[in-house]
């Protein structure tokens, strides 16, 4: 295992264990009730629960000259804004794999890298109104991505990138504090933000996550 790798394992495992419950728990019956008489515009801005969720992630290339397989691991901390809406901070790992078939003369077109992702993201649950254990939500999120040890995503890029992502899935509630999701994400985008340019080729897929969600 490379040094780069040990290091970004080591730097997600201490923010995992910071991901400690915060101070959105009801606090009494009377908050909960009081809550629950105010107008819906007022209700939507009000901090009602928080969670922390483990996902995977895994993409597929959409672009030509892109054979190259990602996975992403992501740490997730959610803070529900009334019943519609949720902020996240998110930290994680990316490994890629595969080659980038066009590369100038010189490049090494192997794409194969690991890093450390970190940034934040938004959710909107569209049919909150509704009383069922599985919900809808549509989601998008917006990260930093370091591949050290002078690794290149892909082949001919740079180490620094953002990592954008969007798409839409579900939410099944197992029990009160446990829940399970999946989802399809249509949007996954790699690109330094240098523009059309060969110093950046980007990265463009599309897959699927799964993920565990602890609500508190």
């Amino acid at each position: 295992m490379s040094r780069s790798l040990v290091i970004a394992i080591l730097v997600v495992l201490l923010f995992a264990a910071g991901m400690r419950p915060g101070l959105v728990d009801a606090q009494s019956s009377d908050a909960d009730s009081s809550m629950a008489s105010q107008r819906p515009p007022a209700r939507l801005l009000n901090l009602t629960a928080s969670a922390n969720s483990f996902g995977l992630a895994y993409y597929t290339p959409i672009q030509d000259h892109r054979e190259i397989d990602v996975t992403a691991f992501d740490f997730t901390r959610s803070w529900r804004l009334g019943d519609a809406f949720e902020i996240q901070r998110r930290l994680g790992l990316f490994h890629a794999s595969g080659h980038r078939s066009d590369v100038p003369y010189g490049v090494n077109p192997d794409s194969t890298a690991t890093g450390v992702t970190f940034g934040v993201g938004g959710r909107l649950y569209p049919l909150y109104f509704l009383s069922s254990p599985a919900r809808v939500f549509v989601e998008g999120s917006a990260q930093v991505l370091y591949t050290p040890n002078t690794q290149e995503f892909p082949a001919g890029g740079t180490g620094l990138n953002g990592f954008l992502r969007a798409g839409a899935g579900f939410q099944f509630e197992l029990r009160p504090s446990l829940a399970i999701e999946a989802s399809y994400q249509w949007y996954s985008h790699v690109s330094n933000a240098s523009g059309l340019s060969p110093q950046n080729p980007m990265w463009n897929g599309q897959g699927g996550t799964v993920a565990l969600r602890h609500q508190f």
